[in-house]
Protein backbone atom coordinates (compact mmCIF):
# COMPACT_ATOMS: atom_id res chain seq x y z
CA UNK A 1 0.00 0.00 0.00
CA UNK A 2 1.40 3.55 -0.91
CA UNK A 3 -0.22 6.19 0.72
CA UNK A 4 0.82 9.05 -1.80
CA UNK A 5 -0.71 12.22 -0.72
CA UNK A 6 -2.01 14.06 2.22
CA UNK A 7 -1.31 13.99 6.16
CA UNK A 8 -4.11 13.56 7.83
CA UNK A 9 -6.93 10.41 8.30
CA UNK A 10 -10.24 10.84 6.09
CA UNK A 11 -12.59 10.90 9.06
CA UNK A 12 -10.09 13.20 10.91
CA UNK A 13 -9.92 15.44 7.90
CA UNK A 14 -14.16 15.63 7.78
CA UNK A 15 -14.66 16.20 11.56
CA UNK A 16 -13.33 20.04 11.14
CA UNK A 17 -15.15 20.20 7.32
CA UNK A 18 -18.45 19.05 8.86
CA UNK A 19 -18.47 22.35 11.49
CA UNK A 20 -18.16 24.14 8.57
CA UNK A 21 -21.35 23.59 7.04
CA UNK A 22 -24.72 22.40 7.27
CA UNK A 23 -27.81 21.80 5.85
CA UNK A 24 -32.10 21.71 6.18
CA UNK A 25 -33.79 18.58 4.56
CA UNK A 26 -35.57 19.34 1.59
CA UNK A 27 -39.12 18.17 0.77
CA UNK A 28 -39.35 15.57 -2.32
CA UNK A 29 -42.60 13.77 -3.22
CA UNK A 30 -41.57 10.12 -1.50
CA UNK A 31 -44.03 7.36 -1.50
CA UNK A 32 -42.22 6.06 2.84
CA UNK A 33 -40.07 3.62 3.29
CA UNK A 34 -40.89 -0.28 3.03
CA UNK A 35 -39.27 -3.24 4.06
CA UNK A 36 -37.24 -5.23 1.83
CA UNK A 37 -34.42 -8.07 2.17
CA UNK A 38 -30.85 -7.81 1.87
CA UNK A 39 -30.68 -8.96 -1.79
CA UNK A 40 -32.61 -8.17 -4.37
CA UNK A 41 -31.22 -11.05 -6.79
CA UNK A 42 -30.85 -14.71 -5.85
CA UNK A 43 -27.77 -14.99 -7.50
CA UNK A 44 -28.54 -19.19 -7.34
CA UNK A 45 -31.43 -18.48 -9.21
CA UNK A 46 -31.33 -17.22 -13.19
CA UNK A 47 -33.73 -16.17 -16.11
CA UNK A 48 -32.70 -18.96 -18.58
CA UNK A 49 -32.95 -17.05 -21.41
CA UNK A 50 -30.14 -17.03 -23.75
CA UNK A 51 -31.37 -14.77 -26.92
CA UNK A 52 -29.22 -11.80 -25.51
CA UNK A 53 -26.57 -13.61 -27.56
CA UNK A 54 -28.22 -12.44 -30.69
CA UNK A 55 -27.35 -8.76 -30.31
CA UNK A 56 -24.82 -7.28 -31.69
CA UNK A 57 -21.61 -7.01 -29.45
CA UNK A 58 -19.29 -9.63 -27.74
CA UNK A 59 -16.72 -8.46 -24.86
CA UNK A 60 -18.11 -5.43 -23.97
CA UNK A 61 -15.76 -3.24 -21.19
CA UNK A 62 -17.82 -2.48 -18.31
CA UNK A 63 -16.69 -0.56 -14.90
CA UNK A 64 -19.07 -2.16 -12.88
CA UNK A 65 -18.35 -3.93 -9.71
CA UNK A 66 -18.98 -7.97 -9.10
CA UNK A 67 -21.27 -8.52 -6.00
CA UNK A 68 -18.66 -10.72 -4.58
CA UNK A 69 -17.63 -9.15 -0.34
CA UNK A 70 -18.59 -11.41 2.19
CA UNK A 71 -17.65 -11.48 5.62
CA UNK A 72 -18.41 -14.03 9.10
CA UNK A 73 -21.18 -12.05 11.41
CA UNK A 74 -19.83 -13.63 14.59
CA UNK A 75 -15.67 -12.83 14.32
CA UNK A 76 -14.03 -11.99 17.30
CA UNK A 77 -17.31 -12.57 19.18
CA UNK A 78 -19.48 -10.07 17.65
CA UNK A 79 -23.26 -11.37 16.90
CA UNK A 80 -24.02 -8.56 14.47
CA UNK A 81 -27.20 -7.68 12.41
CA UNK A 82 -26.13 -6.60 8.87
CA UNK A 83 -28.47 -9.28 7.10
CA UNK A 84 -31.62 -8.14 7.78
CA UNK A 85 -33.73 -5.04 8.35
CA UNK A 86 -33.32 -2.95 5.34
CA UNK A 87 -35.73 -0.30 4.14
CA UNK A 88 -36.60 0.41 0.24
CA UNK A 89 -38.04 3.24 -0.76
CA UNK A 90 -39.42 5.54 -4.37
CA UNK A 91 -38.35 9.54 -4.63
CA UNK A 92 -40.38 11.09 -7.34
CA UNK A 93 -37.62 13.52 -9.37
CA UNK A 94 -38.51 15.50 -12.23
CA UNK A 95 -37.48 13.93 -15.26
CA UNK A 96 -35.85 17.03 -16.50
CA UNK A 97 -34.44 18.95 -13.63
CA UNK A 98 -34.54 22.45 -14.05
CA UNK A 99 -30.46 22.73 -13.92
CA UNK A 100 -30.69 20.79 -16.90
CA UNK A 101 -33.14 20.57 -19.60
CA UNK A 102 -36.84 22.01 -19.32
CA UNK A 103 -39.65 19.39 -20.08
CA UNK A 104 -43.20 21.08 -20.97
CA UNK A 105 -45.10 18.12 -19.78
CA UNK A 106 -43.90 18.43 -16.77
CA UNK A 107 -42.68 14.16 -16.56
CA UNK A 108 -41.77 12.74 -13.30
CA UNK A 109 -39.26 9.48 -13.18
CA UNK A 110 -39.15 7.60 -9.34
CA UNK A 111 -35.65 7.23 -8.18
CA UNK A 112 -34.97 4.47 -5.75
CA UNK A 113 -33.47 3.95 -2.69
CA UNK A 114 -31.94 1.23 0.08
CA UNK A 115 -30.92 1.60 3.32
CA UNK A 116 -30.10 -0.10 6.44
CA UNK A 117 -30.39 2.73 9.64
CA UNK A 118 -27.69 2.14 12.36
CA UNK A 119 -28.45 0.63 15.37
CA UNK A 120 -30.64 2.94 17.52
CA UNK A 121 -28.67 1.19 20.94
CA UNK A 122 -25.34 2.14 19.41
CA UNK A 123 -25.69 5.83 18.24
CA UNK A 124 -26.77 8.82 20.21
CA UNK A 125 -29.91 9.76 18.05
CA UNK A 126 -30.56 8.28 14.98
CA UNK A 127 -30.85 11.21 12.58
CA UNK A 128 -27.26 12.56 13.73
CA UNK A 129 -25.34 9.14 13.02
CA UNK A 130 -23.07 9.02 10.52
CA UNK A 131 -24.36 8.22 6.75
CA UNK A 132 -22.30 6.72 4.23
CA UNK A 133 -23.96 6.29 0.58
CA UNK A 134 -22.74 3.76 -1.71
CA UNK A 135 -22.87 3.59 -5.37
CA UNK A 136 -22.46 1.52 -8.47
CA UNK A 137 -20.87 1.18 -11.73
CA UNK A 138 -21.15 0.32 -15.21
CA UNK A 139 -22.58 2.67 -16.41
CA UNK A 140 -25.85 1.24 -16.95
CA UNK A 141 -25.45 -1.11 -13.77
CA UNK A 142 -27.84 -0.61 -11.15
CA UNK A 143 -27.06 -0.76 -6.82
CA UNK A 144 -28.02 -4.64 -6.93
CA UNK A 145 -24.07 -5.11 -6.70
CA UNK A 146 -23.88 -2.88 -3.86
CA UNK A 147 -26.14 -4.88 -1.64
CA UNK A 148 -23.14 -7.19 -0.29
CA UNK A 149 -21.29 -4.23 0.01
CA UNK A 150 -23.88 -2.52 2.50
CA UNK A 151 -23.80 -5.62 4.88
CA UNK A 152 -19.63 -5.67 4.62
CA UNK A 153 -20.16 -1.71 5.54
CA UNK A 154 -22.74 -1.79 8.08
CA UNK A 155 -20.58 -4.51 9.91
CA UNK A 156 -16.93 -3.12 9.88
CA UNK A 157 -18.86 -0.05 11.19
CA UNK A 158 -20.09 -1.44 14.07
CA UNK A 159 -24.03 -0.93 13.23
CA UNK A 160 -23.18 2.68 13.83
CA UNK A 161 -23.41 3.93 10.55
CA UNK A 162 -26.73 4.33 8.39
CA UNK A 163 -25.90 2.93 5.28
CA UNK A 164 -27.74 4.26 1.59
CA UNK A 165 -27.50 3.20 -2.31
CA UNK A 166 -29.68 3.95 -4.96
CA UNK A 167 -30.07 2.76 -8.62
CA UNK A 168 -29.10 5.82 -10.50
CA UNK A 169 -31.89 6.85 -13.43
CA UNK A 170 -32.11 4.68 -16.01
CA UNK A 171 -31.39 1.76 -14.09
CA UNK A 172 -33.41 -1.24 -12.51
CA UNK A 173 -36.01 0.56 -10.54
CA UNK A 174 -35.07 4.04 -11.26
CA UNK A 175 -36.83 3.96 -14.75
CA UNK A 176 -34.40 1.75 -16.71
CA UNK A 177 -34.42 2.84 -20.42
CA UNK A 178 -36.63 0.39 -22.12
CA UNK A 179 -38.60 0.57 -25.69
CA UNK A 180 -41.73 -1.12 -25.09
CA UNK A 181 -43.34 -0.16 -27.91
CA UNK A 182 -41.22 -1.02 -30.09
CA UNK A 183 -40.51 -4.32 -28.20
CA UNK A 184 -37.32 -4.87 -28.78
CA UNK A 185 -35.22 -6.83 -25.83
CA UNK A 186 -37.48 -9.22 -25.40
CA UNK A 187 -37.19 -12.89 -25.43
CA UNK A 188 -39.32 -13.29 -28.41
CA UNK A 189 -38.13 -10.27 -30.54
CA UNK A 190 -35.29 -10.37 -33.16
CA UNK A 191 -32.54 -9.46 -30.50
CA UNK A 192 -33.88 -11.43 -27.34
CA UNK A 193 -33.13 -9.42 -24.64
CA UNK A 194 -30.60 -7.61 -26.33
CA UNK A 195 -30.76 -5.00 -29.36
CA UNK A 196 -29.90 -5.91 -32.95
CA UNK A 197 -28.66 -2.94 -35.20
CA UNK A 198 -32.15 -3.32 -37.31
CA UNK A 199 -33.86 -3.11 -34.00
CA UNK A 200 -32.29 -0.12 -33.12
CA UNK A 201 -34.12 2.39 -35.04
CA UNK A 202 -37.58 1.80 -33.79
CA UNK A 203 -36.22 1.35 -29.84
CA UNK A 204 -34.32 4.86 -29.94
CA UNK A 205 -37.47 6.56 -31.99
CA UNK A 206 -39.67 4.90 -28.70
CA UNK A 207 -37.34 6.60 -26.33
CA UNK A 208 -37.09 10.09 -27.40
CA UNK A 209 -40.75 10.06 -27.81
CA UNK A 210 -40.60 8.81 -23.53
CA UNK A 211 -38.32 11.49 -22.90
CA UNK A 212 -39.62 14.58 -25.49
CA UNK A 213 -36.40 14.59 -27.29
CA UNK A 214 -34.16 15.25 -24.00
CA UNK A 215 -31.91 12.36 -23.80
CA UNK A 216 -29.57 14.41 -21.57
CA UNK A 217 -32.55 13.87 -18.71
CA UNK A 218 -30.72 10.84 -18.18
CA UNK A 219 -27.26 12.30 -18.52
CA UNK A 220 -24.31 11.47 -15.49
CA UNK A 221 -25.17 15.25 -14.28
CA UNK A 222 -29.20 14.41 -14.18
CA UNK A 223 -28.12 11.23 -12.31
CA UNK A 224 -25.70 13.59 -9.59
CA UNK A 225 -29.13 16.01 -9.24
CA UNK A 226 -30.94 13.11 -8.00
CA UNK A 227 -28.46 12.17 -5.71
CA UNK A 228 -27.87 15.72 -4.46
CA UNK A 229 -31.53 16.07 -4.03
CA UNK A 230 -32.22 12.61 -2.21
CA UNK A 231 -28.90 13.23 0.07
CA UNK A 232 -30.66 16.51 1.41
CA UNK A 233 -33.58 15.51 1.63
CA UNK A 234 -32.65 12.81 3.93
CA UNK A 235 -30.21 14.58 5.77
CA UNK A 236 -32.63 14.72 8.64
CA UNK A 237 -30.69 17.34 10.91
CA UNK A 238 -27.60 19.72 10.68
CA UNK A 239 -25.65 17.56 13.15
CA UNK A 240 -25.51 14.79 10.32
CA UNK A 241 -22.21 13.85 8.41
CA UNK A 242 -22.85 12.23 5.04
CA UNK A 243 -20.32 10.76 3.19
CA UNK A 244 -20.45 9.34 -0.66
CA UNK A 245 -18.26 6.12 -1.54
CA UNK A 246 -18.05 4.89 -5.38
CA UNK A 247 -16.50 2.40 -6.81
CA UNK A 248 -15.50 2.26 -10.80
CA UNK A 249 -18.05 4.71 -12.84
CA UNK A 250 -19.54 5.49 -9.69
CA UNK A 251 -16.50 7.87 -9.23
CA UNK A 252 -17.65 9.43 -12.48
CA UNK A 253 -20.89 9.95 -11.47
CA UNK A 254 -19.81 11.00 -7.74
CA UNK A 255 -16.82 13.49 -8.79
CA UNK A 256 -20.36 15.07 -10.72
CA UNK A 257 -21.65 15.33 -7.60
CA UNK A 258 -18.73 16.95 -6.09
CA UNK A 259 -18.35 19.60 -8.85
CA UNK A 260 -22.63 20.55 -7.45
CA UNK A 261 -20.78 21.17 -4.08
CA UNK A 262 -23.79 19.81 -2.05
CA UNK A 263 -23.73 21.51 1.56
CA UNK A 264 -24.85 18.40 2.93
CA UNK A 265 -22.07 16.35 1.69
CA UNK A 266 -18.98 15.97 4.28
CA UNK A 267 -16.80 13.16 2.29
CA UNK A 268 -16.11 11.59 -1.20
CA UNK A 269 -14.20 8.64 -1.20
CA UNK A 270 -13.60 7.16 -5.08
CA UNK A 271 -12.45 3.63 -5.68
CA UNK A 272 -10.65 3.19 -8.67
CA UNK A 273 -10.92 6.19 -10.57
CA UNK A 274 -12.32 7.70 -13.76
CA UNK A 275 -10.89 11.13 -14.37
CA UNK A 276 -12.77 13.99 -15.20
CA UNK A 277 -10.35 15.53 -17.55
CA UNK A 278 -7.61 15.55 -20.11
CA UNK A 279 -5.75 17.66 -22.32
CA UNK A 280 -6.58 15.38 -24.91
CA UNK A 281 -8.77 11.93 -25.70
CA UNK A 282 -5.63 10.38 -25.93
CA UNK A 283 -5.21 11.09 -22.31
CA UNK A 284 -8.73 10.77 -21.04
CA UNK A 285 -10.44 8.49 -19.34
CA UNK A 286 -12.74 6.77 -21.86
CA UNK A 287 -14.01 3.23 -23.13
CA UNK A 288 -12.18 3.97 -26.43
CA UNK A 289 -9.07 3.72 -24.92
CA UNK A 290 -10.01 0.98 -22.48
CA UNK A 291 -7.66 -1.76 -24.72
CA UNK A 292 -4.56 0.54 -24.39
CA UNK A 293 -4.98 0.42 -20.34
CA UNK A 294 -5.39 -3.52 -20.24
CA UNK A 295 -2.34 -3.62 -22.45
CA UNK A 296 -0.17 -1.37 -20.01
CA UNK A 297 -1.93 -3.06 -16.71
CA UNK A 298 -1.11 -6.58 -18.63
CA UNK A 299 2.58 -6.24 -18.91
CA UNK A 300 2.79 -5.13 -15.72
CA UNK A 301 1.10 -8.19 -13.64
CA UNK A 302 3.08 -10.20 -16.13
CA UNK A 303 6.35 -8.38 -14.76
CA UNK A 304 5.13 -9.10 -11.15
CA UNK A 305 5.43 -13.11 -12.28
CA UNK A 306 8.91 -12.40 -13.39
CA UNK A 307 9.73 -10.57 -10.25
CA UNK A 308 8.27 -14.00 -8.34
CA UNK A 309 10.83 -16.28 -7.85
CA UNK A 310 8.90 -19.01 -7.80
CA UNK A 311 6.37 -18.00 -10.81
CA UNK A 312 9.74 -16.98 -12.24
CA UNK A 313 11.12 -20.47 -12.15
CA UNK A 314 8.45 -21.97 -13.97
CA UNK A 315 9.58 -20.06 -17.01
CA UNK A 316 13.79 -20.75 -16.21
CA UNK A 317 14.06 -17.06 -14.91
CA UNK A 318 13.21 -15.71 -18.73
CA UNK A 319 11.02 -12.67 -19.18
CA UNK A 320 7.53 -13.81 -19.14
CA UNK A 321 6.13 -10.98 -21.11
CA UNK A 322 8.78 -12.03 -23.79
CA UNK A 323 7.36 -15.62 -23.40
CA UNK A 324 3.71 -14.83 -23.70
CA UNK A 325 4.53 -13.04 -27.34
CA UNK A 326 6.36 -15.73 -28.58
CA UNK A 327 3.32 -18.28 -27.63
CA UNK A 328 1.53 -15.82 -29.45
CA UNK A 329 3.31 -15.92 -32.81
CA UNK A 330 3.85 -19.73 -32.52
CA UNK A 331 0.49 -20.60 -32.47
CA UNK A 332 -0.67 -18.20 -34.87
CA UNK A 333 1.68 -19.97 -37.37
CA UNK A 334 0.42 -23.63 -36.33
CA UNK A 335 -0.60 -25.44 -39.07
CA UNK A 336 -4.25 -26.69 -38.69
CA UNK A 337 -3.11 -30.52 -36.78
CA UNK A 338 0.41 -29.11 -36.26
CA UNK A 339 -0.39 -28.17 -32.92
CA UNK A 340 -3.33 -29.15 -30.39
CA UNK A 341 -2.83 -26.71 -28.07
CA UNK A 342 -3.36 -23.93 -31.13
CA UNK A 343 -6.27 -25.84 -32.10
CA UNK A 344 -8.10 -25.77 -29.11
CA UNK A 345 -7.62 -22.01 -29.14
CA UNK A 346 -8.53 -21.45 -32.49
CA UNK A 347 -11.62 -23.18 -32.26
CA UNK A 348 -12.90 -20.65 -29.65
CA UNK A 349 -13.68 -18.46 -32.82
CA UNK A 350 -12.68 -15.40 -31.84
CA UNK A 351 -10.09 -14.95 -34.77
CA UNK A 352 -6.16 -16.07 -34.86
CA UNK A 353 -4.95 -17.55 -31.19
CA UNK A 354 -3.13 -14.81 -30.08
CA UNK A 355 -6.44 -12.95 -30.79
CA UNK A 356 -8.62 -15.31 -28.46
CA UNK A 357 -5.67 -15.41 -26.04
CA UNK A 358 -5.37 -11.79 -25.51
CA UNK A 359 -9.01 -11.47 -25.10
CA UNK A 360 -9.49 -14.03 -23.00
CA UNK A 361 -6.67 -12.87 -20.45
CA UNK A 362 -8.01 -9.48 -20.89
CA UNK A 363 -11.01 -10.77 -19.02
CA UNK A 364 -9.48 -12.69 -16.68
CA UNK A 365 -7.29 -9.88 -15.61
CA UNK A 366 -9.99 -8.15 -14.07
CA UNK A 367 -10.55 -10.86 -11.36
CA UNK A 368 -8.29 -11.48 -8.45
CA UNK A 369 -9.09 -15.32 -8.36
CA UNK A 370 -8.72 -15.92 -12.06
CA UNK A 371 -5.88 -13.88 -12.79
CA UNK A 372 -3.70 -15.74 -11.51
CA UNK A 373 -4.63 -18.39 -14.13
CA UNK A 374 -2.70 -16.76 -16.61
CA UNK A 375 0.86 -17.32 -16.04
CA UNK A 376 -0.42 -21.11 -15.68
CA UNK A 377 -2.38 -20.81 -18.85
CA UNK A 378 0.89 -19.48 -20.41
CA UNK A 379 3.37 -22.43 -19.02
CA UNK A 380 1.46 -24.98 -20.40
CA UNK A 381 -0.03 -23.70 -23.98
CA UNK A 382 3.63 -22.90 -24.37
CA UNK A 383 4.70 -26.75 -23.12
CA UNK A 384 1.30 -28.05 -24.36
CA UNK A 385 1.91 -31.72 -23.16
CA UNK A 386 -0.46 -34.07 -23.04
CA UNK A 387 -1.68 -33.64 -19.50
CA UNK A 388 -1.31 -29.78 -20.27
CA UNK A 389 -3.79 -30.03 -23.06
CA UNK A 390 -5.91 -31.73 -20.87
CA UNK A 391 -5.97 -29.21 -18.04
CA UNK A 392 -6.53 -26.56 -20.61
CA UNK A 393 -9.46 -28.28 -22.14
CA UNK A 394 -10.91 -29.10 -18.52
CA UNK A 395 -10.34 -24.70 -18.47
CA UNK A 396 -11.50 -23.86 -21.50
CA UNK A 397 -14.78 -26.54 -20.68
CA UNK A 398 -15.46 -24.94 -17.57
CA UNK A 399 -14.38 -20.98 -17.59
CA UNK A 400 -15.36 -20.28 -20.86
CA UNK A 401 -18.24 -22.74 -22.05
CA UNK A 402 -19.90 -23.80 -19.29
CA UNK A 403 -19.61 -20.97 -16.65
CA UNK A 404 -19.57 -18.12 -19.70
CA UNK A 405 -17.50 -15.95 -17.82
CA UNK A 406 -15.62 -14.97 -21.11
CA UNK A 407 -18.26 -13.69 -23.95
CA UNK A 408 -21.92 -11.66 -23.93
CA UNK A 409 -23.01 -10.30 -21.01
CA UNK A 410 -25.08 -13.12 -18.65
CA UNK A 411 -28.76 -12.96 -19.28
CA UNK A 412 -29.34 -13.48 -15.30
CA UNK A 413 -31.66 -12.11 -13.99
CA UNK A 414 -29.79 -8.81 -13.15
CA UNK A 415 -29.69 -8.08 -16.71
CA UNK A 416 -33.02 -8.99 -17.55
CA UNK A 417 -34.64 -6.56 -14.92
CA UNK A 418 -31.66 -4.05 -13.57
CA UNK A 419 -28.85 -3.61 -16.10
CA UNK A 420 -29.68 -1.13 -19.30
CA UNK A 421 -27.88 -1.75 -22.30
CA UNK A 422 -29.65 1.69 -23.11
CA UNK A 423 -28.23 4.11 -20.57
CA UNK A 424 -25.12 2.23 -21.17
CA UNK A 425 -24.57 3.60 -24.78
CA UNK A 426 -26.08 6.85 -24.15
CA UNK A 427 -23.54 7.67 -21.40
CA UNK A 428 -20.60 6.11 -22.86
CA UNK A 429 -21.04 7.32 -26.75
CA UNK A 430 -22.02 10.84 -24.86
CA UNK A 431 -19.43 11.51 -22.78
CA UNK A 432 -16.61 8.05 -22.97
CA UNK A 433 -15.64 7.64 -25.87
CA UNK A 434 -13.38 9.67 -28.21
CA UNK A 435 -15.53 12.10 -31.00
CA UNK A 436 -15.26 11.46 -33.85
CA UNK A 437 -14.48 7.94 -33.51
CA UNK A 438 -11.58 6.07 -34.22
CA UNK A 439 -12.29 3.16 -36.95
CA UNK A 440 -12.53 -0.30 -36.07
CA UNK A 441 -9.58 -1.01 -37.65
CA UNK A 442 -7.79 1.46 -35.71
CA UNK A 443 -9.02 0.11 -32.20
CA UNK A 444 -8.25 -3.39 -33.54
CA UNK A 445 -4.61 -2.72 -34.11
CA UNK A 446 -4.60 -0.86 -30.60
CA UNK A 447 -5.95 -4.46 -29.34
CA UNK A 448 -3.10 -6.25 -31.24
CA UNK A 449 -0.81 -4.32 -30.10
CA UNK A 450 -1.34 -5.25 -26.48
CA UNK A 451 -0.36 -8.00 -24.95
CA UNK A 452 -3.69 -8.21 -23.56
CA UNK A 453 -6.98 -6.79 -24.28
CA UNK A 454 -10.37 -6.63 -24.52
CA UNK A 455 -11.97 -6.27 -27.43
CA UNK A 456 -13.33 -2.56 -27.83
CA UNK A 457 -13.33 -2.38 -31.24
CA UNK A 458 -16.37 -4.02 -31.50
CA UNK A 459 -18.22 -1.42 -29.91
CA UNK A 460 -17.63 1.07 -32.77
CA UNK A 461 -20.66 -0.23 -34.54
CA UNK A 462 -22.76 0.27 -31.45
CA UNK A 463 -21.32 3.45 -31.20
CA UNK A 464 -22.46 4.11 -34.62
CA UNK A 465 -25.59 3.06 -34.49
CA UNK A 466 -26.07 5.72 -31.11
CA UNK A 467 -24.48 8.35 -32.29
CA UNK A 468 -26.91 8.54 -36.20
CA UNK A 469 -23.62 6.94 -38.00
CA UNK A 470 -22.59 10.17 -39.61
CA UNK A 471 -18.48 9.73 -38.49
CA UNK A 472 -16.34 8.72 -41.36
CA UNK A 473 -15.59 5.67 -39.19
CA UNK A 474 -19.18 4.61 -39.60
CA UNK A 475 -19.88 4.00 -43.16
CA UNK A 476 -18.22 0.58 -43.58
CA UNK A 477 -21.17 -0.37 -41.06
CA UNK A 478 -24.11 -0.05 -43.82
CA UNK A 479 -26.51 0.69 -40.68
CA UNK A 480 -30.14 1.13 -41.08
CA UNK A 481 -31.13 5.25 -40.56
CA UNK A 482 -31.47 6.12 -37.19
CA UNK A 483 -32.03 9.63 -34.88
CA UNK A 484 -28.77 10.14 -32.63
CA UNK A 485 -29.47 8.93 -29.21
CA UNK A 486 -27.16 11.48 -27.36
CA UNK A 487 -26.27 13.84 -25.79
CA UNK A 488 -24.15 17.50 -26.01
CA UNK A 489 -21.67 17.13 -23.08
CA UNK A 490 -22.35 19.59 -20.43
CA UNK A 491 -20.35 22.91 -18.55
CA UNK A 492 -19.34 20.22 -16.81
CA UNK A 493 -17.64 17.97 -19.13
CA UNK A 494 -13.83 17.82 -18.99
CA UNK A 495 -13.52 19.24 -15.82
CA UNK A 496 -12.29 18.44 -12.82
CA UNK A 497 -14.15 19.23 -9.55
CA UNK A 498 -12.86 21.45 -6.30
CA UNK A 499 -13.47 19.64 -3.48
CA UNK A 500 -15.78 21.90 -1.75
CA UNK A 501 -14.37 24.12 1.58
CA UNK A 502 -16.40 21.99 3.89
CA UNK A 503 -15.65 18.66 2.49
CA UNK A 504 -12.97 16.10 1.71
CA UNK A 505 -12.01 13.83 -0.74
CA UNK A 506 -10.32 10.35 -0.65
CA UNK A 507 -9.00 8.85 -3.65
CA UNK A 508 -7.51 4.93 -4.19
CA UNK A 509 -6.80 2.89 -6.74
CA UNK A 510 -5.26 0.07 -7.82
CA UNK A 511 -2.29 -1.03 -9.34
CA UNK A 512 -3.23 -3.71 -11.05
CA UNK A 513 -6.74 -2.58 -12.11
CA UNK A 514 -7.10 -3.19 -15.94
CA UNK A 515 -10.58 -1.29 -16.29
CA UNK A 516 -8.99 2.18 -14.69
CA UNK A 517 -5.44 2.62 -14.91
CA UNK A 518 -3.56 4.12 -12.26
CA UNK A 519 -2.87 6.80 -14.17
CA UNK A 520 -6.50 8.39 -14.07
CA UNK A 521 -6.50 8.23 -10.10
CA UNK A 522 -2.70 10.18 -10.56
CA UNK A 523 -4.54 12.77 -13.05
CA UNK A 524 -7.62 13.17 -10.94
CA UNK A 525 -5.54 14.20 -7.71
CA UNK A 526 -3.32 16.47 -9.39
CA UNK A 527 -5.97 18.25 -11.52
CA UNK A 528 -8.28 18.63 -8.17
CA UNK A 529 -8.04 21.36 -5.35
CA UNK A 530 -8.74 21.29 -2.28
CA UNK A 531 -8.73 18.70 1.11
CA UNK A 532 -8.04 15.46 -0.77
CA UNK A 533 -5.58 12.05 -0.35
CA UNK A 534 -4.37 9.59 -2.63
CA UNK A 535 -3.31 6.07 -1.36
CA UNK A 536 -2.58 3.26 -3.79
CA UNK A 537 -2.79 -0.48 -3.09
CA UNK A 538 0.30 -1.81 -5.99
CA UNK A 539 -1.39 -5.60 -6.21
CA UNK A 540 -4.76 -4.24 -6.13
CA UNK A 541 -7.17 -4.66 -9.05
CA UNK A 542 -10.14 -2.91 -10.04
CA UNK A 543 -12.14 -2.02 -6.83
CA UNK A 544 -9.42 -1.69 -4.17
CA UNK A 545 -12.46 -2.50 -1.28
CA UNK A 546 -13.02 -6.35 -3.36
CA UNK A 547 -9.57 -6.90 -4.21
CA UNK A 548 -6.71 -6.06 -1.67
CA UNK A 549 -5.48 -9.11 0.43
CA UNK A 550 -4.53 -8.21 3.82
CA UNK A 551 -5.58 -10.38 6.87
CA UNK A 552 -6.79 -6.69 7.90
CA UNK A 553 -9.52 -4.92 6.36
CA UNK A 554 -7.17 -2.32 5.30
CA UNK A 555 -9.96 -0.39 2.81
CA UNK A 556 -12.29 -0.23 5.21
CA UNK A 557 -9.74 1.35 8.23
CA UNK A 558 -8.82 4.13 5.64
CA UNK A 559 -12.30 4.99 5.34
Amino acid sequence: MKVLRGSVGFLGMTAAAAAAAGSAATSIPFNGWYHCEMNSIDYNMYVHATASSKALHRHVPFLNVAPSLTHTSHAHGRALNSYTNYECGEFQMPMCHEEVCHDVRNKTIDVFVKRKLANPAKVAEIGKEKVLWVMQGGPGDSSTAMEQLMSSLYWEMNETVSIYTMDHRGTGRSNRLVCNAAEAMTSGSAGGLGITADEYPACIQDLLFQMDNHTNAFSVTSAAYDMKKVIEATQTSNGTQVFVYALSYGTFLVERLMQLASPAVRGYIVDSVVSQSAADFGHMATFSNWDKDVAVVGARFLDVCSADAFCSNKFSNANVSQVTWALYESLDEAARGSNTCADMINDLGVGPPSDSLRSLFGTMLQSMAFREFIPALVYRLARCAPTDVDVIQTFVDKYVREAGRWGVRSSSEDSVLYYSELLYGLIVYSEMWEHPTPSYDALYQTFRRGIMGGDTYALVQSYCTFTGATDPACAEFNLPPSAPFRYSPDAYWNVTAVVPLHSTALLMSGGLDPQTERQYARAQYAAMSGQRRLIEFPQAGHCTTFTTRRTTVCWFLHI
